[in-house]
C-alpha cells in the first residue's frame, strides 16, 4: 500500500551497508529530498474518491494531480477545479483554490473557465471575491470582440460605482452598433435623478433604434408618450408606437395595448378585441397575459387553458370556462409532463388570484 512519501526504489544486489547508504544518498539528493513514485490521473482520482483513504494517501493523490495539472493535463485541471468549487471528488469546498485551477484552465484555452472565474470573482460573499480581476477578464473578452462581455463589464462597473469607466465602455458599445447599450443609455437619460437627465436625447436614441426595427425601443417610445415622460402626453402617438412594437414581436407592448383596450376611459376601448389580444398572447406563452386573464375574467382564463390543453391532446371536452373533472384530469396529465408542479400552482398568482380561478 502507498504510505504517502516514498523513497525511490533502486535495485540493490549486494548486502553492503555502505552501498545501501550510498545508493540512498544518490537517490535522496543533496537537500535530502525524498521522491514519490508517479500516479496516473486515474490512479490519483480514484484514490481521492475512496471514502476510506487515509489522510497521507489523500495528500499524496492531491500532489500527484497537482503535478499533472502543472503539466497541462486538462483532466486533472477539471477534476481539481470542479472538486474545490463544489466540494466533491474527495476535496473540500474552497473557492480560492478552485479559482487558481480555473485560472490554469483558462491559460490552457478553456473558455468555460473564464465564465466561471468571472462568476467567482464577482461574488462579494465568498473568499475568492476580486472585483479588479473581474474587470481585467471582462475587458480582455470585450477587447477580443465579445459584446456580451462588454455589456457585463458596463453593468459591473456601474455596480462598483465606477461611472465614468462604465460610460466609456457604453460609448464604445454604442459606437459598435450595440442596441442594448444604446437602450441602456437612453433609459438613463430618462432618469430624473441622473445629472445628465435629457429626455429629448433619450427619445433621439430610441428613435435611432426604432428606425432599425428594434421592438423594445418602439415599446419604450410608447411608454414615454403614454406617461408623458419629459414630453407632452400623447396617447394616440403612444398606441402607434406600441402597435409597431407588437407587430415586431414584442409581447409586452401587446399587454399594454390590451390594457388600454379594456379601459373604458381610453379612446381605443374595445373589450372584445382587448380580451382577444390577451387570449392570443396567452396562447403564445406570455405569462403576463395569463395573469391579466385570471384577474379580469377567470372564465376566459379557464376557457383559454382548455383550448390549449385540447391542442396538447389531453383535453377532449368542450371549452366551458369552468374547471370540471375533465379539466382537472387534463391538468393532472399535462402539468408533470411539462415541468409544472404537480398541484399546477402557477406563479406569480396571488392567493386571491388562485381562488378566483378555482
Amino acid at each position: 500500500p502507498v504510505t504517502g512519501v516514498q523513497t525511490c526504489a533502486l535495485p540493490i544486489y549486494f548486502g553492503s551497508a555502505m552501498l545501501v547508504c550510498l545508493m540512498f544518498a544518490a537517490c535522496a539528493g543533496e537537500q535530502g529530498q525524498r521522491f514519490e513514485s508517479s500516479l496516473s490521473f486515474s490512479q490519483a482520482s480514484n484514490m481521492l474518491r475512496d471514502e476510506n483513504v487515509v489522510p497521507a494517501n489523500r495528500a499524496y493523490a492531491i500532489r500527484q494531480l497537482n503535478r499533472l495539472a502543472d503539466q497541462g493535463d486538462t483532466r486533472a485541471l477539471n477534476f481539481l477545479s470542479a472538486g474545490y468549487l463544489r466540494g466533491r471528488n474527495g476535496l473540500p469546498q474552497d473557492d480560492v483554490r478552485a479559482a487558481q485551477y480555473f485560472e490554469l484552465g483558462r491559460e490552457e484555452g478553456d473558455m468555460s473557465a473564464t465564465r466561471t472565474l468571472i462568476r467567482l470573482y464577482s461574488d462579494s460573499e465568498i473568499a475568492a471575491y476580486d472585483p479588479e480581476r473581474v474587470v481585467e477578464l471582462l475587458t480582455a473578452e470585450f477587447e477580443g470582440g465579445d459584446e456580451a462581455a462588454g455589456l457585463k463589464l458596463m453593468n459591473f462597473l456601474t455596480e462598483q460605482g465606477q461611472i465614468e469607466q462604465a460610460q466609456a465602455v457604453q460609448t464604445a458599445l454604442i459606437a459598435g452598433g450595440n442596441m442594448r447599450a444604446q437602450r441602456v443609455r437612453a433609459a438613463s437619460l430618462l432618469d430624473e435623478t441622473n445629472p445628465d437627465y435629457n429626455p429629448a436625447r433619450a427619445i433621439d436614441l430610441y428613435e435611432e433604434l426604432a428606425a432599425q426595427g428594434d421592438a423594445e425601443a418602439l415599446r419604450q417610445l410608447g411608454r414615454i408618450y403614454l406617461r408623458g415622460m419629459g414630453v407632452e402626453q400623447d396617447r394616440a402617438r403612444a398606441v402607434a408606437y406600441l402597435e409597431r412594437s407588437l407587430a415586431a414581436g414584442n409581447n409586452r407592448a401587446g399587454l399594454t395595448i390590451a390594457s388600454l383596450r379594456l379601459n373604458p376611459r381610453t379612446e381605443i376601448y374595445d373589450e372584445q378585441s382587448g380580451y382577444a389580444l390577451l387570449e392570443d398572447l396567452a396562447a403564445q406563452g406570455e405569462a403576463g397575459a395569463w395573469v391579466q386573464l385570471a384577474r379580469r375574467s377567470p372564465d376566459r382564463y379557464v376557457r383559454t387553458m382548455q383550448d390549449l390543453l385540447r391542442a396538447q391532446g389531453v383535453y377532449q371536452a368542450p371549452s366551458t370556462g369552468q374547471i370540471d373533472p375533465a379539466t382537472i384530469q387534463a391538468l393532472v396529465e399535462w402539468c408533470p409532463a411539462n415541468d409544472v408542479p404537480g398541484d399546477c400552482t402557477l406563479d406569480p398568482f396571488s392567493r386571491e388570484d388562485r381562488k378566483s380561478v378555482v
